[in-house]
C-alpha cells in the first residue's frame, strides 16, 4: 500500500518523504528516505516531518492505538492530516463500538459481545459464530467457532469480541471523504482463506452491477454516519442473496489493500482524486472495467487498461 500511494504522489507531481529502518532502508520510486535507527530517532523525525510537510497521510494499524497515536503527533506537531479525526479513528478501531455505532443509525451490522481477557466463551451464544480482538486489524487472531462444543474450554487471549456468523459474499468499498461529500469507489470482491481464520488474501474487480450499487449505497451510509471522516476510508461488508441481509462488518479509517486494484482500475491518478476531494474539490472517479484479480503484494493479472 506505501509503495503504491508513494508512487502515486510522486506521479502527481508531489514530492514525498518517507521514513524507513535504516537497516531496510528501501525508498518507493522518486520518495526521499529518511533513515531512523531506534525509536525516539524516528518520533524525532516523524513530527519534524509531519510539522514541514503540506500533508500527511497515516498508514498504520489500529490495534494498539497505534494508528490513533501517529495521527495525533501529526496535528500535534503542527501540520496537517489527510485522514480522519482521532475521535474517528478511536471508534472506527473498536470493533465493538463501532457495529453499535452503525447499528443506533439503523445500518445493518454484526451483532455480538465483548468478552474480557482470559474470559471463557459463553456456551449459550447462538453458534456458529465469529471470535475477532475488539481492537484489531489485518485479519489477525480472527477464527470460526463452529458450535457449542468448539467454545467449550475455549478462553480468551485478549479482550475479544464474540459476534453471529454471517453468511454472504465478502466485499470491500473505499469512500473518499471531503468537506463537501462523499465519492465511494467501485466495489471489490474480497478473497479469504477457507481455513476458519478468514485471512485476507486479495481480491478481485469488478462485481456485477447490482452487488456493485448494493455495496456502494451501504458502505457510503456507513462513512456518513461518521463525524470527522477525511480521505479513503475502507469499509469491509457482507454481501446477502437479498439487500435486506447486506451486512457491515468493519470501518477501516485508513488506505486499506483495495487501494492496490482500484488504483489500476481508475481512469486517472487516484491519490490525486482523493487529495481533490480532501481540499472540497468535485471530481468523480470512473473506472475501466477490465477485470482484475490482486493479492497483498500487488500481484495481479495481466491487463490492459488502454
Amino acid at each position: 500500500m506505501a509503495a503504491a500511494l508513494a508512487t502515486d504522489l510522486v506521479a502527481s507531481g508531489a514530492q514525498v518523504v518517507q521514513m524507513a529502518d535504516e537497516r531496510l532502508l528501501q525508498p518507493y520510486g522518486a520518495a526521499k528516505c529518511h533513515p531512523v535507527d531506534s525509536r525516539a530517532g524516528e518520533m524525532a523525525t516523524y513530527r519534524k516531518l509531519a510539522a514541514q510537510a503540506d500533508a500527511t497521510i497515516v498508514i498504520a494499524p489500529e490495534f494498539d492505538r497505534i494508528l490513533e497515536h501517529r495521527a495525533t503527533l501529526v496535528t500535534q506537531s503542527g501540520g496537517r492530516l489527510i485522514g480522519p479525526s482521532t475521535a474517528a479513528i478511536a471508534l472506527a478501531a473498536d470493533k465493538h463500538h463501532t457495529a453499535q455505532h452503525l447499528s443506533n443509525a439503523g445500518i445493518s451490522s454484526t451483532e455480538g459481545i465483548v468478552l474480557k481477557k482470559s474470559e471463557p466463551l459463553p456456551l449459550d451464544f447462538p453458534y456458529p459464530a465469529i471470535l475477532k480482538p475488539r481492537y484489531g486489524a489485518g485479519s489477525q487472531e480472527i477464527s470460526l467457532i463452529a458450535d457449542r462444543n468448539a467454545a467449550t474450554g475455549r478462553i480468551t487471549t485478549r479482550e475479544m469480541r464474540l459476534e453471529r456468523f454471517v453468511a454472504g459474499m465478502a466485499a470491500s468499498v473505499a469512500v473518499l471523504c471531503g468537506p463537501n461529500g462523499l465519492k465511494p469507489l467501485a466495489a471489490c470482491r474480497q478473497l479469504l482463506s477457507k481455513d476458519g481464520h478468514f485471512t485476507y488474501l486479495g481480491g478481485s474487480y469488478p462485481l456485477e452491477q447490482n452487488l456493485e450499487n448494493r455495496a456502494r449505497r451501504l458502505a457510503t451510509a456507513a462513512v456518513a454516519s461518521f463525524d470527522g471522516m477525511l480521505g479513503y476510508i475502507g469499509v469491509d461488508l457482507l454481501l446477502g442473496k437479498k439487500s435486506q441481509e447486506d451486512t457491515i462488518v468493519e470501518v477501516n479509517p485508513r488506505l486499506t489493500t483495495s487501494y492496490i486494484a482500484l488504483r489500476r482500475a481508475c481512469r486517472g491518478n487516484l491519490v490525486e482524486m482523493m487529495l481533490q476531494v480532501a481540499e472540497g474539490q468535485d471530481c468523480t472517479p470512473l473506472f475501466f472495467d477490465t477485470p482484475i484479480d490482486f493479492d497483498c503484494s500487488d500481484h495481479r493479472s495481466p491487463v490492459s487498461l488502454s
